[in-house]
């Protein structure tokens, strides 16, 4: 018996080969075996296909014959004998195996060897080197197909008692009956048995440990866009939009505790979904970059800030290069690069150097007047304008209220001289308006008063009010301009401040073109005495003027002369009031 299993199990491990090489199965695996499996050879059964013949010398019968007889029984004692030394050797086995307090030989759990060793001194090593192991057992991490990362078990919380592994190696070798144990045994021999202990993480640490990896694993998108590089003059940059990816954290949670589950370091798929890159705005690059602009002022800083160049492209040329270009990739696109006049060296070194113009008005009038004009120039002064930008005089004084310190004083409402908050201001407008004139500015909006203005030449005044009508002027100069105001003995200055990059000047020609007179009316009362008369309404003559712009070189040639306006003022009756005559 001990010996029908020892082969049993030899045949059945194929320990020397195959079953055919060993000559030996279970008995009844073969329809013509005899006991334990044995073969006879061709001829020695009577009317075989290759021995059914007479034996050469005898009578054609094989029964009886002395010879064959022999070496059968020939062949059965030698077989027998083997089976039984077989049989004797694995029982030794079976009890040494038995006896055995020791971890089989050529036998690991996660690398670690344990051979010979009792369970005792298993988990001693694994105590030594089992954390070691979960640290460098690394879990593949995959992106579409392509490797991304790796994580440890240990990151995943995964960690393996001594005891379970020194067990597990134990077990490998003495978990059978008797007769099993002698075959782990003598396989032990030839072949090394790996162990793999259960892994089980702490869910916690492994949530946590998915959540970095996602992160890691995230991907943000690449948004198209377009740069300028300094000193590159044949074109521009562009950055080909890529998407990137948000990885599903749920579904790689899931994974993770899957692949642990299985007890293998097989790739682990992280699923994702997409983020769509931007893609290349070239119509707000080119808005951006329609027209080169010079070194600016910035105000607030206090310091002279880089100008634009003018970028000039096909955009849909453009397109079609990013179209063919790898996501991500940066690509210059062919361009016309136009430098800004000004650069900001060139500004520093002449910043507000030169006063463009400056014009001064005597102001007059009642206090509230006075201190209205006062307010309006203090509010002005300071303004920078850079090249192109445009000034708008309401919004620079501000509501002209007594919550933001304007009185009350003369002014024109209806045709008729009545006290308004604010009243004055036009006078600082009519100052600024005559300095941008001989500035050589701009002029974007301009109306004059409705009455010829006492103190400043006709054609060059500029009435405003809250909202409307306002004026405005542009820097169409090169340079930063800047407005500054100064207040002395009842007169006001204004002065625009610039870079002046040659001798010309300006002088304002004004024609008075027509006359409007002005009439007397009279109202008859009776709330004076007969005949005795008031006058309730001043009279003002009106007058149509047209203003020329002249500009001149520096040796006196005009180089220009440019229509300006033609301003319009209206008469005003004088009106007297009379006493009625008695009846």
């Amino acid at each position: 018996m001990i010996a029908q299993c020892a082969l049993h199990c030899i045949v059945k491990e194929g320990l020397y080969g195959s079953t055919e090489a060993l000559g030996a199965r279970d008995a009844g695996d073969h329809p013509t075996g005899g006991p334990h499996g044995y073969h006879p050879a061709a001829g020695e059964y009577p009317g075989s296909e290759h021995g059914g013949g007479p034996h050469p010398g005898g009578d054609g019968r094989t029964a009886g014959v002395p010879g064959q007889k022999t070496a059968g029984k020939l062949a059965a004692l030698i077989g027998g004998g083997i089976v039984a030394v077989l049989g004797i050797f694995y029982l030794v086995l079976c009890i040494v195996s038995a006896s055995h307090g020791t971890i089989l030989g050529r036998t690991d759990v996660m690398g670690v060897d344990m051979s010979g060793l009792t369970v005792p001194q298993a988990q001693e090593r694994w105590q030594q080197e089992g954390q070691a192991v979960c640290q460098a057992a690394q879990l593949p991490l995959t992106v579409d197909g392509e490797t991304a990362g790796q994580v440890s078990l240990w990151e995943l919380g995964v960690s393996v008692t001594p005891e379970t592994a020194a067990q597990l190696a134990y077990d490998a070798g003495h978990s059978g009956h008797f007769l099993e144990n002698g075959w782990s045994l003598l396989r032990s021999w030839f072949r090394e048995t790996s162990l793999t202990p259960p892994w089980t993480a702490d869910d916690a640490a492994l949530q946590e440990k998915a959540a970095e990896l996602a992160e890691q694993l995230d991907m943000a998108a690449v948004d198209g866009a377009c740069r300028l590089e300094q000193g590159k003059e044949d074109g521009f940059l562009v950055t080909v939009p890529k998407n990137g990816r948000k990885i599903d954290l749920r579904r790689l949670t899931d994974a993770l505790r899957a692949a642990l589950a299985t007890g293998t370091l097989e790739p682990v798929t992280c699923a994702y979904e997409v983020v769509e890159a931007k893609p290349v705005d070239f119509d707000a690059f080119a808005e951006t970059y329609a027209t080169a602009k010079n070194a600016s002022y910035n105000a607030a800083a206090d310091q002279v800030e880089e100008g634009t160049v003018q970028v000039t492209f096909d955009a849909d040329a453009a397109q079609k290069l990013v179209a063919q270009a790898q996501p991500g990739q940066e690509i210059t696109v062919p361009a016309q690069i136009q430098q800004p006049k000004v650069s900001k060296a060139a500004l520093e070194k002449v910043l507000f150097r030169d006063v463009l113009a400056s014009c001064t008005t005597y102001v007059s009038g009642a206090w509230g007047r006075i201190q209205n004009v006062r307010k309006a120039a203090q509010n002005i002064s300071g303004t920078v304008l850079n090249c192109g930008d445009q000034f708008s005089y309401n919004d620079a004084i501000g509501p002209t209220t007594a919550d933001y310190g304007f009185y009350a004083a003369p002014g024109y409402v209806g045709g008729k001289t009545v006290d308004v908050y604010g009243g004055g201001v036009c006078q600082v407008s009519s100052t600024l308006y005559y300095a941008t004139l001989k500035a050589d500015l701009e002029i974007v909006m301009r109306y004059c008063h409705q009455y010829a203005p006492g103190y400043i030449k006709w054609g060059c005044d500029a009435t405003v009010y809250d909202g409307f009508p306002d004026f405005i002027f542009a820097n169409n100069t090169d340079y930063p301009i800047k407005i500054v105001t100064y207040w002395n003995d009842n007169n006001v200055t204004v002065e625009i401040l610039g870079t002046k990059v040659d001798d010309s000047y300006v002088e304002i020609v004004s024609e008075t073109v027509d006359v409007i007179p002005w009439e007397t009316v009279y109202e008859e009362t009776d709330e004076l005495a007969p005949g005795e008369k008031q006058e309730i309404q001043t009279p003002y003559t009106g007058y149509v003027v047209q203003t020329w712009r002249n500009v001149y070189a520096g040796d006196g040639s005009l180089l220009s002369s440019t229509f300006e306006a033609t301003s319009n003022y209206e008469s005003r009756d004088q009106i007297i009031r009379i006493g009625k005559a008695k009846p």
